[in-house]
């Protein structure tokens, strides 16, 4: 996360460190990153066949199943992006702060979903949200500092 996100995938690509360190060729053989047609062929990212490169079945079920893994991917940040309201607008703010609130966020979401925690907008009938209902979840927690957690939640 070095870049604004008016900034195009591939160069934001191009400027993280992430991609610095696959260059120089630090990703265990037999691992792989998945990317999108936009980022280009490498030896440690399988991107999909463009459409004059599928000349058969191989091809295309390839295709088809590079894009279910990376659909499962988009949705995990979809996830976190309807979890976490700071999301649904641009950060205003330095690019230093925006990068630690997004790695919190990710943090959080990891432990919420080890936690089998529902998000929020989880609800018993079609269209209604319950406000605050992941921290019901919470209740059993071990705090880091503090007192322990109240048997009762509040919402």
């Amino acid at each position: 996360i070095k870049c604004p996100g008016s900034t195009n995938d591939s160069m934001a690509w191009r400027k993280s460190g992430l991609y610095h360190w696959l260059e120089k060729g630090n990703l265990p053989k037999g691992y792989y990153i998945f990317g999108d047609a936009a980022f280009g062929s490498k030896l440690y990212m399988l991107t999909p066949y463009v459409k004059s490169q599928i000349h058969g079945v191989v091809q295309d079920t390839y295709n088809f199943y590079q894009s279910k893994s990376r659909i499962v991917i988009e949705c995990a940040f979809g996830e976190l992006v309807a979890r976490f309201g700071v999301f649904w607008r641009s950060m205003r703010m330095k690019l230093s702060n925006a990068i630690k609130i997004t790695e919190a966020c990710f943090r959080l979401h990891n432990l919420l979903v080890d936690m089998r925690v529902s998000p929020s907008w989880t609800a018993s009938s079609p269209g209604m949200t319950v406000a605050g209902n992941w921290r019901k979840g919470l209740a059993n927690c071990v705090p880091i500092m503090g007192r322990p957690p109240s048997s009762t939640p509040s919402s």
